[in-house]
């Protein structure tokens, strides 16, 4: 038997797999982005001495991995439901 002919099953699994590694390097991706808008925000403090209070610099970095969130958040979902 050369060719085993697949079945909706097989699809189904190998869909599976694939979700699964989407959000496995979504999460590889949430982290190193994470770890750059911390660097941002350690460099802008620096550029602007005294511009920001350390809650004002927290707020603008976490505004800003808030919305890289919701952005990646979007992306795994269009890509589980098959949209690009």
């Amino acid at each position: 038997m050369p060719g085993k002919n697949k079945t909706v099953d097989d699809f189904d699994r190998e869909i599976e797999k694939h979700k699964s590694e989407i959000r496995k390097l979504n999460k590889q991706k949430e982290a190193l982005l994470n770890k750059q808008a911390l660097e941002l925000g350690k460099k802008f403090l620096s550029v602007v001495p005294g511009g920001l209070s350390p809650e004002d610099a927290f707020s603008l970095v976490e505004g800003t991995l808030s919305s890289m969130n919701e952005s990646m958040e979007t992306n795994t979902d269009l890509a589980e439901n098959g949209q690009e």
